[in-house]
């Protein structure tokens, strides 16, 4: 919670931007490559030596839509409106849903968040 006269950061007015790479599979949905060690000296010694240097993440139908969408331009709140405009009720809660993959995305530095000015 936060303290008496600071507010709390709003996720909206922030640009995501990719920090991992992907790819499309044959359904054309998205798999993120997330390397199987962040630490530098783990990654630098041990990826190349594995056969599988990454975990598969696959993305649902909203989650590579969305993922496609971030580009580093575009803010949360912008992404939701096309969202919105994309996928109508089906998607709803668009904000509240679209809140919660964004701020996964960021916990395990999938993504970064830069604040709009």
């Amino acid at each position: 919670m936060a303290k008496t006269g600071q507010q709390q950061p709003n996720l909206l007015e922030y640009r995501p931007n990719p920090k991992i790479q992907w790819q499309k599979n044959d359904n054309n949905r998205i798999v993120l490559l997330a390397p199987k060690f962040t630490n530098r000296f783990l990654a630098k010694v041990l990826l190349p030596r594995l056969k599988r240097p990454y975990n598969k993440i696959k993305l649902d139908e909203f989650g590579s839509w969305v993922w496609n969408e971030i580009d580093g331009q575009k803010t949360v709140y912008q992404i939701g409106l096309l969202m919105k405009e994309r996928f109508g009720n089906e998607a709803e809660p668009i904000f509240e849903r679209l809140g919660k993959f964004i701020n996964i995305l960021a916990r395990y530095k999938y993504i970064t968040l830069e604040k709009t000015t």
